[in-house]
């Protein structure tokens, strides 16, 4: 994960000139290929690695690109208190609601299967992924014009 978030980190400024918006959509996509890789390829060392990989590329552009939304979307005065919620809530509060809602609902689904929360959590990040970009598509054509904006 870490060499992962490193190469993330290093390529962040080229990656949001190009894909603006769509950064996170990439995220989420890449989280979404993480836990498939992990669902599918659960023994395999190298496969896990490249599992691991992909989280840390998908994790690392998360987070900096949702601070650098928070700071765009916010006034001035207000930028730093957002800034905290994103960096000190929004972890914290995953964290914590993970094993609640998560394990549980895996655990009622499918009962104690490692490999199914693996993929349950992936098709979650899959979809966030095209619910993404579907807004994201929405919004830049109402911003073009063509498309108005509910």
């Amino acid at each position: 994960m870490l060499t992962g978030g490193v190469c993330s980190g290093l390529l962040f400024p080229k990656i949001t000139t190009y894909l603006r918006d769509n950064t996170i959509t990439i995220a989420f996509f890449l989280l979404a290929l993480g836990f498939t890789v992990l669902n599918l390829f659960p023994v395999s060392l190298v496969m896990t690695f490249a599992a691991m990989f992909c989280f840390g590329l998908g994790l690392n552009l998360i987070m900096p690109q949702s601070i650098f939304n928070v700071s765009n979307m916010t006034q001035p005065s207000n930028s730093s208190m957002a800034t905290m919620f994103i960096l000190c809530i929004a972890p914290g509060i995953g964290t914590f609601l993970s094993p609640i809602i998560m394990t549980n609902l895996t655990y009622f689904l499918a009962g104690d299967s490692t490999r199914f929360r693996y993929q349950f959590t992936g098709m979650i990040c899959l979809v966030c992924a095209a619910i993404l970009f579907v807004y994201n598509e929405k919004t830049l054509r109402a911003r073009s014009g063509r498309l108005k904006l509910l």
